[in-house]
């Protein structure tokens, strides 16, 4: 089957979404399928399926007539309409949702009316009371790459990790205030926060006011490949966000890691982690300390193995890209 995703972003770019479309395209290729990526962010080429950068609309055009099925991740007012015109079936996957700011946000308006027209996929139930009649398949991660704590127990060293945009809607400031709480009773243990962004300057004044300099790090952007290894080493990792994540699948990638997860009980998070992660209440940074000092004392028992597995298995790149082609086939 040719498959052209069209990936508003993409590889070099860091994120769930650019994450989705890049385990997606590695696993259709590897399923024997022709996958081809139309997306807006330039960069390398050194991939197993063919990219087209930043392409014109008639280059696009040609593309999506060559195609048997088209994957458009997310809906792009711009886009769509050139995907559309080649007469292809047009599936829309739904990484957020799409929420008016206000009376006259007439895009996002816009865009919720022709959601409504195409088939959609969302990774969670939780999404999917926002996009009425869409298939829910959830996100895939990257198993290749985050199975090193999992299989390798012996590089645990401890210590906590959290990995998300520096932004205030990822938590990380909800985060440290909780590691403050413990950090006493648990001299040895480090935090190590992996992103970047414009809330970088705020955490490290809030570092500084706890004193935690030598104990919290900011290590920046890291592609997967380097933040494998960071995760294969942490004992826990924490995802305490304040925004209604869709799915989540940095937490897949913390569980698939050996993390011990611990989760802000909000949108597709428990979906993400099943019953296999400790939670607290978003923005709680007791409750957060609560969970963290539970694991570190060994209060809270980990999920067992067969349960941990059984979960993964869900969502390898196959199992995901499995489901996808199987909704292909019935529109094709």
């Amino acid at each position: 089957m040719r498959i052209l995703i069209y990936s508003q972003s993409f590889a070099p770019a860091i994120g769930g979404m650019e994450s989705l479309a890049r385990v997606l395209a590695e696993e259709f290729a590897r399923l024997g399928h022709r996958p081809t990526v139309a997306t807006e962010t330039a960069g390398q080429k050194d991939f197993p399926y063919p990219i087209v950068r930043r392409p014109s609309a008639f280059e696009l055009l040609r593309l999506a007539r060559r195609a048997d099925v088209i994957l458009s991740l997310p809906l792009s007012l711009k886009r769509l309409p050139v995907l559309a015109a080649a007469g292809r079936p047009v599936v829309i996957a739904h990484p957020i949702k799409i929420s008016p700011a206000g009376r006259f946000d007439w895009r996002a308006k816009t865009k919720l009316q022709i959601a409504k027209r195409f088939p959609g996929i969302v990774p969670s139930h939780y999404l999917a009371e926002h996009f009425p009649g869409s298939v829910v398949i959830g996100n895939p991660y990257d198993a290749a790459t985050f199975d090193l704590g999992r299989s390798n127990p012996k590089a645990k060293r401890g210590g906590i990790v959290h990995a998300g945009r520096l932004i205030p809607g990822k938590g990380a400031q909800v985060l440290i205030d909780a590691f403050a709480r413990i950090a006493a009773k648990f001299p040895d243990e480090q935090l190590t926060i992996i992103g970047e962004g414009p809330a970088r300057p705020t955490l490290e004044a809030l570092i500084a006011r706890h004193g935690l300099g030598d104990r919290v790090k900011l290590v920046g952007e890291r592609q997967p490949a380097a933040v494998a290894p960071l995760l294969a080493q942490a004992r826990i990792m924490a995802v305490p966000t304040l925004d209604e994540e869709a799915f989540g699948i940095v937490a897949l990638e913390g569980l698939a890691s050996g993390c011990r997860l611990i989760v802000a009980n909000l949108g597709g998070l428990p979906e993400a982690t099943g019953n296999l992660a400790l939670t607290h209440a978003p923005g709680d940074e007791v409750g957060l300390a609560r969970c963290i000092s539970a694991v570190l004392s060994e209060e809270a028992p980990p999920p067992s193995a067969a349960a941990l597995e059984t979960h993964l298995a869900r969502f390898t790149p196959e199992a995901v890209a499995t489901r996808y082609i199987k909704l292909f086939e019935g529109l094709s």
